[in-house]
């Protein structure tokens, strides 16, 4: 039987991920959650996911990379 388990992030792509949340580190842990609020945490995660997918370092698109992280 196959084995089904997705591959591992490098330490350098997590490192990457990091620097990038870093930069957006005041509007993702906002405890508001109102529309407005709400509405900026899905630009940032958007930009966030296209900064870490468009680099060169990177061999895997981001998926669940946060919860690998934490």
């Amino acid at each position: 039987m196959a084995s089904n388990k997705s591959r591992h992030y490098t330490p350098a792509e997590k490192n990457l991920f990091l620097q990038i949340l870093n930069k957006y580190k005041d509007i993702i842990e906002c405890k508001k959650s109102n529309v407005n609020t709400l509405r900026e945490k899905e630009v940032a995660w958007t930009n966030i996911c296209g900064e870490f997918n468009n680099s060169s370092l990177i061999t895997q698109e981001v998926r669940n990379i946060y919860f690998f992280i934490v």
